[in-house]
């Protein structure tokens, strides 16, 4: 990667952040983007969630806030990309080894039960042949051997085996209760999530919370017939259309966004059929899958034997010093931008979620860049953090619509448009600010009302479109800026800086000046278009 692009990927945060991951992961998505033609941030998110599910099994995580208590690496993770969006090409290749795994041991698990059904057959057998013998003895002596011998018998009943099942597409709940009590990892992973979507997830919602968190729950959520409790971890990957999903949302969203399960989720809405041509050479981005997947089938390995011997340990990662101080940095940044009226209001449940996210995800970068290391080392939390930021701004374009901060946003639109037809008309002349309140504004709604419209100037003021001046009457007038001065901060004679003539407001009226910078907007000025705000 040369610098040119290199720096476009560190320093746009429009960019898709893909030098934000491990080398051995960036070199796969870079190559499937080129090859493949499917955005990086699809891949990227597959990908995380194929490193999520090889992961969860291995490691936990020393919170910063909570040092007694470990907490998960699991994700979970929305793709929301139209049909024929390649995302069962991406699907395929990425979560190949879980599909060569999960065959295998499959195969392995029908060895053993086939084993395990002739030896309960043999055992049955016995046992019957124990209680006949039982029932024809008459000697007290040899009754009781008999009662000894039965007794040792039932220690030595075989146990049926495990199945290691690791993956779930759109499954059941009893099959999903019964998968994760003989292992308690899995993933709910599909390319084609519609049954998920059109199925009864919200009486799912507790438990689905749970195995994001990793936290003891009842498996009576799932079924009546499984009275047991059992600590359980997943990793969510969810692609799907968006319609299905937006009509899910519309079905389900208040409960949804309380009960906090939409929160938990990193978001990816994929822009309709934005693809480059696709290569006829697939050499490199198979070579770079292929040093991806090698990895993957290594960790998966690991799982496996940790499963034969039943060992449920997990290598407990820690954040070094330097990323504590980013971590608590870029909380405190995170916590100010949800709050009302700032970037992040709209999303504020998901935007709660984004640090938890992000050391999941550094987690993740370390096991998969290095078995032994036990400490989240600054870099990795940037970079997750640049991910997750990312991934934030994604979620916001989703839930922008019909939001409390769409409605300020078109409101500012339908005032500007209505200041500046007026100055059109006039020449740039002031204006009073009563030919707002008392004619009214075409829009969305209808500003009339004082407290509706001054936020709206405010804002105007802030994003130097407007000043207000007020003189020693009280009278309120808006104000055109000079072009050439609508960058300054109207510093030195205001009449250089505004279409305000000597004689129409002299100085020593003037009671105040609101000007950009005394005047702050609602939501901050990046959030507006400035192609809908030009005279």
């Amino acid at each position: 990667m040369d610098e040119t692009i290199k720096s476009l990927y560190y320093n746009n945060s429009e960019v898709y952040p893909l030098t934000a991951f491990p080398l051995i992961m960036r070199n796969a998505i870079e190559s499937l983007h080129r090859d493949c033609g499917v955005p990086m941030s699809m891949i990227g998110s597959v990908m995380l969630a194929s490193a999520s599910l090889t992961c969860q099994s291995l490691i936990d995580v020393v919170l910063p806030y909570d040092k007694y208590n470990k907490g998960s690496c699991a994700l979970f993770l929305l793709v929301l990309a139209e049909s024929g969006g390649r995302k069962s090409t991406i699907f395929t290749k990425i979560m190949s080894p879980f599909d060569r795994f999960s065959s295998r041991m499959k195969a392995d698990y029908n060895r053993k039960l086939q084993q395990y059904d002739d030896e309960m057959e043999a055992w049955t057998e016995y046992s019957k042949d124990l209680r006949i013998l039982l029932r024809k003895t008459k000697s007290t002596e040899e009754r009781d051997e008999l009662w000894d011998e039965i007794k040792e018998h039932r220690k030595n009943k075989p146990l049926a085996p495990r199945r290691f099942h690791l993956r779930y597409g759109n499954t059941t709940e009893a099959s999903l209760a019964k998968g994760l009590m003989d292992y308690p990892y899995g993933g709910i992973i599909t390319d084609e999530a519609i049954n998920f979507f059109k199925g009864n997830i919200v009486d799912l919602l507790g438990f689905l919370n749970g195995v994001w968190d990793g936290v003891p729950q009842p498996f009576d959520r799932l079924t009546k017939n499984i009275d047991q409790d059992i600590t359980a971890w997943m990793t969510i990957l969810l692609m799907v259309q968006p319609k299905i999903f937006d009509t899910f949302m519309k079905k389900n969203d208040e409960e949804l966004r309380n009960n906090g399960f939409v929160s938990r989720f990193i978001i990816d809405v994929q822009p309709r059929n934005k693809y480059i041509e696709t290569s006829l050479d697939y050499s490199e981005s198979d070579a770079a899958i292929a040093e991806y997947n090698n990895r993957i089938e290594e960790l998966l390995k690991v799982q496996e034997t940790k499963f034969n011997i039943f060992d449920d340990s997990k290598i407990s990662l820690q954040l070094s010093e330097e990323a504590k101080k980013l971590w608590q940095s870029k909380n405190s940044e995170i916590d100010k931008k949800r709050d009302i009226g700032q970037e992040w209001e709209n999303i504020n449940d998901i935007a709660s979620k984004a640090s938890n996210n992000a050391i999941r995800i550094a987690a993740i970068f370390t096991r998969i860049t290095n078995d032994e290391c036990t400490i989240i080392n600054l870099k990795p939390l940037e970079n997750a953090y640049r991910i997750v930021e990312w991934h934030l701004q994604q979620a916001n374009k989703l839930f922008f619509k019909d939001s409390p901060q769409e409605l300020f946003i078109n409101d500012v639109i339908s005032v500007f448009e209505y200041i500046k037809e007026k100055f059109r008309s006039n020449g740039g002349m002031p204006f009073s600010k009563n030919d707002l309140t008392q004619k009214g504004v075409d829009g969305p709604r209808k500003l009339r009302c004082t407290k509706q419209l001054d936020p709206i100037l405010s804002q105007l003021v802030s994003l130097k479109k407007i000043v207000i001046i007020t003189n020693k009457n009280r009278a309120i007038y808006i104000v055109k800026p000079k072009l050439e001065a609508m960058y300054n901060i109207y510093e030195g004679n205001i009449y250089e800086c505004l279409h305000l003539p000597y004689d129409f407001l002299p100085l020593n009226s003037i009671a105040r000046i609101n000007m950009p910078s005394n005047t702050q907007g609602k939501y901050s000025n990046n959030l507006f278009d400035p192609q809908k705000l030009q005279y």
